[in-house]
């Protein structure tokens, strides 16, 4: 289901673009609100924590040339 959703919140973050396709750009930054709350990660590390851990491992990962 996370991987629907993400689909579905790319393609909203390109029709808020003005696009009608869904770029790279719009996965990678759709990721933290749709998984940040998926992860499980320690009781003493917050929310944000879990979203700087998706972002650092989403920095890692080179886009594809369009």
């Amino acid at each position: 289901r996370a991987a629907i959703n993400l689909a579905q919140v790319s393609k909203a973050s390109a029709f808020l673009a003005g696009r009608n396709y869904v770029a790279p750009e719009d996965v990678k930054n759709s990721v933290v609100a749709v998984c940040g709350h998926r992860l499980v990660m320690r009781s003493d590390m917050s929310a944000s924590d879990r979203g700087g851990v998706l972002r650092t491992i989403i920095s890692d990962i080179a886009l594809p040339l369009v």
